[in-house]
């Protein structure tokens, strides 16, 4: 179901909260998971029913979207924290992007996921650069190291001459 289905029925539902049919309750079993992104937790009174309710159509309203289902799931527990950035990644917002980029700099954090795609080592592979035919040139390394800078006459010496320096 899209988006927009789901928020109908949700709608829907709430005029209805205190008296869900069987048909509601399997709805928000099988709705719950692709709209929050964690899994429903069924308990023995039937609050939990409505305050999914309560919680899909809000969460649909405010966001105006469903959260796209990444093909990796992080281990629960497991917190990833980009240097650099005030982003975490966790079980709940792990994107496609981020746990291809992730699994790039070290693949054996696969063992850090739960469930990813069969061709995961596939995605992470660098693309092969398509050769055109442009040479680059490395600059040349002198084999003593030292900063030295050739006379007008075309002899080395080991002094640097300031005149021939550019900043």
């Amino acid at each position: 179901m899209n988006r927009d289905e789901i928020l109908i029925t949700l709608s829907e539902m709430k005029g209805r909260l205190n008296v869900l049919s069987s048909f509601d309750k399997k709805f928000i079993e099988d709705n719950y998971e692709t709209v929050l992104r964690s899994p429903f937790t069924r308990r023995s009174c039937n609050d939990c029913y409505r305050d999914a309710v309560i919680q899909m159509f809000t969460y649909l309203k405010k966001n105006n979207l469903m959260e796209a289902k990444s093909n990796y799931r992080l281990c629960r527990g497991i917190l990833l924290h980009p240097k650099g950035t005030s982003e975490v990644y966790s079980y709940v917002n792990m994107t496609d992007e981020f746990a291809e980029a992730f699994l790039k700099e070290k693949p054996e954090r696969i063992r850090m996921f739960e469930s990813f795609p069969s061709d995961w080592k596939k995605r992470i592979k660098p693309v092969e650069k398509v050769e055109t035919g442009e040479t680059v040139k490395k600059p040349s390394k002198k084999k003593n190291g030292s900063n030295s800078v050739k006379k007008e006459t075309g002899e080395e010496t080991g002094q640097t001459n300031p005149d021939t320096i550019s900043e």
